[in-house]
């Protein structure tokens, strides 16, 4: 089901076969996976995962290291679904970006990496704990 809205999907497509193993084996020749399985992220799936946000997918919600990237709802879920993120703990996601986006003002990249420890969240509790 898509949902209806006024923001088009701005992310570059890419044409691969319709079989999740040649999927996979274009994201393994690429390096854009660790060997784990990486789910399709096609249009309808996103749309899904952006469910009822109706803000702006384009909107610029920060930009992370390393690369500088511009961080947009669009591409969250568009990492979101090829990570195997439901759709019902997609605003979790969100919100945990918008942390790592808020610490990554006030600490530099290779602070955050190099840290003992890390910010760990847990959707079954509802908090963010540091861990050792």
């Amino acid at each position: 089901m898509k949902t209806v809205t006024a923001f088009p999907l701005t992310s570059r497509r890419l044409d691969v076969p319709d079989s999740f193993a040649a999927v996979q084996a274009y994201y393994e020749e690429r390096g854009w996976t660790d060997g784990l399985p990486v789910v399709p992220a096609t249009e309808d799936l996103v749309w899904e995962m952006l469910g009822t946000f109706g803000q702006n997918l384009a909107h610029v919600l920060g930009v992370i290291q390393p690369r500088n990237a511009r961080v947009t709802l669009e591409k969250i879920a568009v990492n979101a679904v090829m990570a195997g993120c439901r759709p019902e703990h997609f605003p979790v996601v969100v919100s945990a970006v918008r942390a790592i986006l808020q610490l990554t003002i006030t600490h530099n990249f290779r602070e955050l990496r190099e840290r003992p420890k890390g910010e760990v969240v847990d959707n079954k509790k509802g908090a963010v704990d540091n861990k050792p």
